[in-house]
């Protein structure tokens, strides 16, 4: 078994280099199970609480430096996507990040972000933003429509991978405990399953799972 973080072989790319070899596992951070199992602790609401600001990431959770956080959240963006994509505009991509970081729980649209970012082609956001997704530090989830050009052309909602991260790094202190509960519900999901919209039409629904094709929750 081979286990690892390197820039050089991301999981989209396993098939390309084991074709046939390899099964992919996704590992995310630690669950609120986990968590209070870690801490020693007892589910009650000043766990939950705690574990909600502080996220998931073992490390930082036997530490508490946020300093791990800030130095994980920047060594991503540097190797997994700067060096690896040779990206130039370096400032741009970095204040994407931080927007997005600072907006979990909210829609994004590409096209409106693009002028404050400092950069000219929409879709040079679009590519930026899936090797964000690609590197885990965010997804982008879709609106559920049966309309495929409704899906492509409607705004994405934005999560984080872990609500301590980005509490961490948030500039407003992340106040809305809202959204940070709505992120940590959408990381609950996506442990279980690789599909998750949101939906809006007559009524709202933040979260829908949709297999093959089919929303089931």
């Amino acid at each position: 078994m081979i286990t690892g973080s390197n820039a050089s072989l991301l999981s989209r790319e396993l098939g390309t280099h084991l074709t046939g070899r390899h099964i992919q596992m996704e590992l995310f951070p630690f669950s609120y199970t986990e968590f209070l199992k870690l801490k020693s602790q007892i589910a009650s609401y000043e766990s939950f609480h705690e574990y909600l600001f502080a996220g998931g990431f073992p490390e930082y959770l036997k530490t508490g430096d946020k300093q791990q956080l800030t130095t994980l959240f920047q060594d991503i963006l540097y190797r997994d996507i700067i060096v690896r994509y040779g990206i130039k505009e370096v400032s741009s991509l970095q204040r994407l990040a931080n927007f997005l970081m600072q907006n979990v729980g909210n829609k994004f649209s590409a096209s409106k972000i693009k002028q404050a970012i400092s950069v000219n082609a929409t879709n040079t956001v679009l590519n930026w933003c899936n090797y964000l997704a690609n590197s885990y530090l965010f997804s982008f989830v879709e609106k559920y429509s049966y309309s495929v050009r409704s899906q492509m052309v409607s705004p994405k909602k934005i999560y984080a991978a872990d609500t301590g991260l980005a509490y961490s790094l948030s500039t407003h202190s992340m106040t809305d405990e809202g959204h940070l509960l709505e992120n940590l519900v959408y990381i609950a999901l996506r442990n279980q399953y690789p599909h998750i919209c949101y939906f809006e039409g007559k009524g709202e629904c933040d979260f829908v799972v949709v297999e093959k094709g089919t929303p089931t929750q």
